[in-house]
């Protein structure tokens, strides 16, 4: 048995009944029955929901049915939110919710409701209140009691996020959740819980928690227990009511076991690592956190892995295996920072999806009081003199043809903006992680010494690391200031005549115990003339880029092969190596903003950086610059550089 849209029970025993309607019945009621198909969908089989609500829209057009086209929107909202895309479920709600409707019914309060749970989900809780208030305004007028709850309950959730748990309070002590109604009376408890512990009434959370885990075991009940069992298991951590607290993590494990959510099992697996320090149980400590590091990693869950990290630091002190907790502290911090920008981006995110959002509801305002007014200007065109219409017609056209065009400027402009963006948020992440690692290495290394905590034998296995990161760091800086100087447009071509083979041979030697340390060969094939007319430094950092990316992605017994070709007024350089090659479907990405980099042969970093910079410098230079390779047999760049005078690019 099912509710029908007004949370009556429907006379029809099971969803099979409509489906066979769907197929007989034609025009109004086919599109009812294809209505209700779609509400029992919503929460259970989105593919199903989506399937049927394209098939909802195409009979409502038929029918100019706006009430099952307003249907048909809202279930696929409902599954952009369900599938996490809200900012697509966003952008495909904001055009109906910017109309004029003849009336305020129940499909428009669910289109509220689905838009409102979007932009929550995205952190945009003022908007996402705001939506949430309309469709309660709605379901309370035609007194949809489920309803009124559902919208009740995921405002309440929203302030409980907020920490507003005065207001959380209010929303979920007011509720009405009648008997039947199982599913929300335990999201009601579980919520009640987080409200009580945000409020210090510990007393009340323990008793909300408590009551959830003697409910049922459908999915969603299940989920509630996991959740309040992990929640007990903090508070009697609190308590220092330690066996209490071990058992409800475990039975928290238990639970999300049964959800196969492997992320949220950290929680409670972090609480049983942290009880078993606290007791200086720390083999018991250091098996569990280990366990909850693994899933960390595979899930890139950061804000617990961050936590367990630190704990395994703290673990390895308490050992005295300083080298291990000098290791962990690195990556405690390595990850923190991560997270940070991760954080950052998020709220940066956020914030532009705001803005963007906002600009477009004005937008399609604007262009509905624009219509508007040009409907009234043209009626008036029609009851005037002939030449005064066509006056107004003409400014009409114009004002449309400026308006496009200036629209049309507008974003390319906003394209350009957000790609800048991005890169500059590329470069900051680049910037906090990949310089600020290094340092991070030498400050504990640092500390260790000052501790005197590490014998002579762990300090040397210590140094060649570090030194192999401030090599990485001194590429990646070069290649910054590089990039960024001709960014801002202070980097000038100065064009000269030399000899292109001449540094290649000086790279070589620069890099050349890298080439020795990989058994790595190279070879420069000069025996035609390597002249080129073209700015000497830049081309310098192409072929430091090109040749260390060729160390990095060759081993024991590559080989390297530099040689030219003439073409005219053109010289074109290729570097060959046998090392494991780039495959196919991301060679489109190479010399791209996207700043695509993978390890190397012998997991060496990288940013994605230097091949960007390449290809800038290259044709700044009046060249250009590829790439062939067969993924497994090698790689082979090449780039072209002028051999006369030209046009350079100030």
């Amino acid at each position: 048995m099912f509710t029908s849209l007004y949370g009556n029970p429907l006379q029809l025993s099971s969803i099979d009944s409509l489906k066979v309607q769907s197929q007989t019945q034609n025009n109004l009621p086919l599109a009812n029955t294809i209505i209700e198909i779609v509400e029992y969908y919503k929460n259970i089989d989105a593919d199903s929901s989506t399937l049927y609500a394209l098939r909802l829209i195409e009979i409502s057009d038929s029918l100019n049915y706006s009430e099952g086209v307003l249907a048909a929107k809202v279930a696929l909202v409902n599954v952009d939110f369900i599938k996490g895309a809200y900012f697509q479920g966003i952008q495909r709600a904001l055009p109906f919710l910017a109309q004029e409707f003849e009336y305020e019914g129940y499909h428009l309060a669910n289109l509220y409701l689905a838009t409102g749970n979007c932009y929550s989900s995205l952190g945009i809780y003022k908007t996402g209140v705001e939506y949430y208030l309309k469709s309660q305004k709605i379901f309370k007028e035609l007194d949809v009691k489920d309803k009124i709850n559902t919208v009740s309950n995921n405002l309440g959730a929203l302030y409980i996020r907020l920490e507003n748990f005065s207001s959380a309070l209010d929303v979920f002590i007011n509720m009405d959740i009648s008997a039947e109604n199982k599913a929300l009376q335990v999201t009601t408890k579980v919520n009640f819980g987080f409200i009580y512990l945000g409020l210090n009434d510990f007393e009340k959370a323990e008793t909300n928690f408590l009551d959830v885990l003697n409910f049922g075991d459908d999915v969603i009940e299940v989920r509630a227990k996991a959740i309040a069992s992990y929640k007990l298991g903090d508070l009697y951590t609190q308590r220092k009511e330690y066996a209490k607290a071990l058992v409800h993590y475990n039975n928290s494990i238990d639970y999300f076991s049964v959800l196969e959510n492997e992320a949220q099992k950290m929680n409670p697996l972090n609480g049983i690592a942290k009880i078993h320090f606290e007791r200086n149980e720390l083999n018991k400590a250091k098996e569990v956190a280990l366990r909850s590091k693994m899933i960390g990693e595979k899930t890139q869950t950061l804000s617990e892995l961050t936590d367990v990290v630190n704990l395994l630091s703290n673990i390895y002190e308490e050992e005295q295996d300083y080298k291990n907790a000098f290791e962990y502290s690195v990556l405690s911090r390595e990850l923190s920072d991560s997270l940070n920008i991760s954080r950052r981006n998020q709220e940066i995110q956020i914030l532009e999806a705001e803005y963007d959002f906002e600009r477009r509801e004005e937008e399609l305002k604007r262009e509905q009081n624009i219509a508007l007014k040009n409907q009234q200007i043209m009626l008036g065109g029609v009851s005037s003199v002939f030449l005064v219409s066509l006056l107004f017609i003409f400014v009409f056209y114009k004002s449309k043809k400026n308006e496009e065009e200036a629209n049309l400027r507008l974003e390319h402009l906003n394209k350009d903006l957000k790609e800048t963006n991005n890169i500059k948020n590329q470069l900051f992440t680049i910037i906090a992680h990949d310089l600020r690692n290094p340092l991070s290495s030498l400050y504990g290394l640092v500390t260790l010494l000052e501790m005197r905590a590490s014998n002579q034998e762990e300090m040397e296995k210590m140094i060649p690391e570090l030194v192999s990161q401030f090599k990485h760091t001194s590429t990646l800086l070069n290649n910054l200031l590089n990039w960024s100087k001709s960014q801002m447009q202070g980097y000038k071509v100065v064009p000269s005549k030399f000899d292109i083979f001449e540094l290649f041979r000086t790279n070589s030697k620069v890099l050349a115990s890298r080439f020795q340390n990989k058994e790595i060969s190279i070879k420069i094939d000069s025996t035609s003339s390597g002249l080129v007319f073209a700015d000497r430094n830049m081309i310098d950092v192409v072929i430091l880029n090109i040749l260390s990316n060729a160390v990095k992605y060759c081993d024991k017994e590559d080989s390297v092969l530099i040689s030219s070709t003439s073409q005219p007024g053109f010289l074109t350089i290729s570097i060959k190596d046998t090392g494991m090659g780039i495959p196919k479907n991301k060679i489109r990405l190479l010399f791209t903003s996207s700043f695509y980099s993978t390890t190397g042969t012998r997991n060496e970093a990288g940013t994605g950086l230097g091949l960007m910079l390449c290809k800038e410098f290259v044709e700044k230079n009046g060249g250009k610059i590829w790439v062939e390779s067969t993924f497994g047999e090698g790689a082979t760049f090449y780039f072209t550089l002028p051999v006369h005078d030209f046009a350079v690019e100030a």
